[in-house]
Formats: structure tokens, C-alpha cells, sequence
């Protein structure tokens, strides 16, 4: 809903400028950056107010596709349309509008829907993230990555996935996977910058959308989603790694309840640091959770015995043994 006001606000801040309104902010979008710009109309904001204007001033990605929660459901599963059409000319037009235009100049939105809020709040106050990227109760690395089961070169062979870390993909709870000849191009980003956690939206759009259509990576590894935070994600030998830089970022703060971001050039590039474990600048904790993700060479047996004998595995039978 946010999106439609930014529309009819943008078309009519480009014609003139409300009274009292601040224009072309430079910088990031912050309380403290706004009023280095002398800005006032923040004053009496609270910083949680602050960044909810500046979180509201981004593209919803359900713009991207502009189509419906569920046909994005169905896409970072690996499912659907664009990923099962042999033609992407007509299903992906509304890609190529959204990702010439405006991925590269504003900010976009992490994956959040307002058709989950009602079920989201139930058993407590939840944001509406689709599940692959649910920063509620997963994302705890803050790395996401997206696993192709078909592009034009593979570079990572996947070893094993527990197929209750992404049920709501795969619709089994319980299960797993140790794969023997499985290839995949994965590639992921992580968002510990400031930059990056801004734009974190952008390089989700970069690494599934931007991947379609240039290179025609699609389709999930059987058992596990197409794209999800690492959490919900298979243990594959190796990533790539993706990051992005902004420059040139401008705000127009209309009132104390309207935030529009007017400009900025959003750059996607490869990371100096090489794949995405090495360029991974967690803590040493957190270092060691991406390892067992990105685990260099796969261990099947180690593998199938951790999902085997792992404690919290319920037995089929009770003791003694019926059979």
C-alpha cells in the first residue's frame, strides 16, 4: 500500500516541492544524516520512526515480478512460470521493466507481503516475510544464496540438505537429502555493511531476477528451495559472492510521514574477497555456522550419519522393537 502513495507523491514532488519539505538529502537515509542536511521536520521523530519513513520510501519486491505473493513463493522455490517456461519473452517483461529502471536507481525491499500479515501474527507479533527469507526466526547469519539446478556452467557439487530447514518449500517436515552427481551455480551476498543491509533487496533482485534473465539460471535442487537465507539452503562445496555499492543516494523528506528517496546509482559487482565464504566478515561463530553451508568438499557419509544419529531424531519404534 506504501508503494501506491510513493507513486502519486513521487509524480507530484517532481512538479513542486510542499512547503517546509527538504529536498535532495544526500546520503544514506538516516535521522542523524538528515539533519546534518538541516532538515528539522525529523526532530521530533524517534530513530525507529525515522528508519520505518526510510523503509517505507523502498520498492516493495513484490514490484519486481508485480504480480502476486504467491508467483514469488513459486519462483525462489524454483517453481513456476519463470522457471518452467521454454520462452521467457512475455513472462519476464515485467522483470525487465522493473530491473532497467528501477533496480539500479532506488532501493528495494526485503521480501515482505501484506497477504501473510494475518497469518504471520498468529502465536505472536511476526513481520509478513515469505518463509525462504524469514528474518523473524532464520536469516540469523544474515547470508542469502540462490542454488540453480539448470545454467549454462555449474560451479559447486551439493552434498546433503535437511529438508525440514525449508518445509514450507519442499512441503515435507521431515527428510533429507545426500546427493551423489548433483551440480548447481550458487551464488549469495551477505549483509553486514550498512550499504548492504540497506540494499539488501537490490542483491536478492541481482542474484535471482538479474541471474534469469541474463544467464538463464533456473530451477531448484530437487528437495531444497531456489533461492533462501543460507539457513534454509542445502550444504553445497562453494559459492559465488555478490555486493553492491551505492552512490549519488538522495532523499526528499515531504513531512514528518513522507519520506521519497529521489536518486542514487546502485552498483552489483563481484566481491574482492573471492567466493562467498572467504569474503564472509562475520565473527569467528559465525564463520564456522557458513562453513557447515559452504563445506569445500562433501562428506556423504558424515553427512548421512549427522541426519541419522542427530539427538533430536525421533525413533520409529518404541522400546522394545514390535518388528
Amino acid at each position: 500500500m506504501m508503494r501506491w502513495l510513493f507513486l502519486s507523491f513521487y509524480t507530484l514532488s517532481t512538479l513542486s516541492v510542499a512547503e517546509g519539505a527538504c529536498s535532495n538529502v544526500a546520503g544514506p537515509c538516516t535521522k542523524s544524516n538528515i539533519q546534518a542536511n538541516g532538515c528539522s521536520l525529523v526532530n521530533s521523530l524517534s530513530e525507529e520512526q525515522v528508519e520505518q519513513l526510510c523503509t517505507d520510501a523502498a520498492y516493495s519486491f513484490l514490484e519486481v515480478n508485480n504480480n502476486f505473493y504467491q508467483q514469488d513463493k513459486n519462483y525462489m522455490d524454483g517453481n513456476g512460470a519463470l522457471n518452467d517456461a521454454s520462452d521467457l519473452s512475455v513472462e519476464s517483461g515485467r522483470i525487465t521493466r522493473f530491473t532497467s529502471s528501477f533496480l539500479t536507481s532506488h532501493k528495494v525491499a526485503w521480501p515482505e507481503y501484506d497477504a501473510l500479515a494475518e497469518y504471520s501474527n498468529i502465536g505472536g507479533a511476526k513481520r509478513p516475510f515469505m518463509d525462504n527469507f524469514n528474518m523473524t526466526d532464520a536469516c540469523e547469519l544474515k547470508t542469502a544464496m540462490c542454488c540453480f539446478a539448470e545454467a549454462p556452467s555449474f560451479n559447486s557439487n551439493v552434498c546433503y540438505h535437511d529438508l525440514h530447514d525449508s518445509k514450507k518449500s519442499s512441503h515435507v517436515n521431515r527428510g533429507y537429502g545426500v546427493y551423489d552427481t548433483q551440480q548447481a551455480y550458487c551464488v549469495g551476498f551477505s549483509w553486514l555493511s550498512d550499504v548492504e543491509d540497506d540494499y539488501k533487496g537490490n542483491l536478492l533482485a541481482d542474484i535471482s531476477y538479474n541471474n534469469l534473465l541474463a544467464n538463464q539460471m533456473k530451477k531448484n535442487v530437487p528437495g531444497a528451495p531456489m533461492c533462501g537465507c543460507i539457513e534454509k539452503m542445502p550444504e553445497v562445496t562453494n559459492a559465488a559472492c555478490r555486493t553492491v555499492s551505492v552512490t549519488g543516494e538522495t532523499y526528499s523528506v515531504e513531512s514528518a510521514s513522507l519520506i521519497i528517496q529521489t536518486g542514487g546509482t546502485v552498483t552489483f559487482s563481484d566481491c574482492s574477497g573471492g567466493d562467498l565464504l572467504a569474503s564472509y566478515s562475520g565473527n569467528t561463530e559465525q564463520r564456522e555456522a557458513l562453513s557447515k553451508k559452504l563445506v569445500g568438499t562433501c562428506d556423504k557419509e558424515a553427512s548421512f550419519n549427522h541426519h541419522l544419529y542427530k539427538v533430536e531424531a525421533t525413533s520409529l519404534y518404541s522400546d522394545p522393537d514390535p518388528a
